[in-house]
């Protein structure tokens, strides 16, 4: 099949909104016209998810189905690159055995607490020298006033990565103006690429 488009959004601290932030991406790439799947790592939010839904758990193995988004747990990653444009992959924390999944990523946010007892750690990965792909990742700050924003966003700079501001979407079906300037400006590069490789060929042709 097609080569899909991967996204991996992952969380040094927990409950920073992975998985709102997985389906406000999902939202826009649909709006685009691309087929998506969200891949869940967390076995428990896709039972939950379903459970809302009110899906049978027998019929959810394969993956499942919200707004026109299709879901499926992370056993199913390499079945959901096959038959979609884009494939969003929610680690969650991120775990010492999902790293190299992680860093495979075509696009990779991390989504950082702002809260002053969790900066530290992720100062402490982006200062560890064992992840070659540290400056490839979008750090994302949701929840967090301007004037600290700067103040980590200078911090972060110094180490040679780049930070964003994510805003409150009350609905990830309608996110926000300011996470969707956020999510374009990442998404960029891969999403007009596929297309203009062609134009370019058949110019050639003539």
């Amino acid at each position: 099949g097609k080569a899909s488009v991967t996204f991996g959004i992952a969380q040094l601290q927990h409950h920073n909104g992975c998985t709102h932030t997985a389906f406000e991406i999902a939202t826009l790439l649909q709006r685009k016209k691309k087929t998506v799947c969200i891949v869940l790592s967390d076995m428990e939010t896709y039972r939950n998810l379903a459970a809302f839904h009110k899906l049978a758990p027998e019929r959810i193995e394969q993956g499942l189905q919200v707004h026109g988004i299709d879901i499926c747990p992370i056993e199913c990653m390499d079945k959901a690159k096959e038959q979609h444009d884009c494939t969003i992959c929610d680690f969650s924390f991120l775990r010492e055995h999902q790293r190299e999944a992680y860093g495979s990523m075509d696009v990779k946010l991390m989504l950082c607490s702002a809260a002053e007892w969790d900066i530290a750690t992720t100062i402490k990965y982006i200062n560890y020298p064992n992840v070659p792909y540290i400056r490839d990742i979008a750090y994302c700050f949701p929840r967090v006033s301007r004037a600290k924003f700067i103040g980590y966003s200078k911090q972060l700079i110094k180490s040679g990565c780049v930070a964003y501001r994510l805003h409150c979407s009350e609905d990830w079906l309608t996110p926000c103006a300011e996470n969707l300037a956020v999510y374009e400006h990442l998404l960029r590069g891969f999403l007009d690429a596929a297309p203009k490789k062609e134009k370019r060929g058949l110019l050639r042709l003539k």
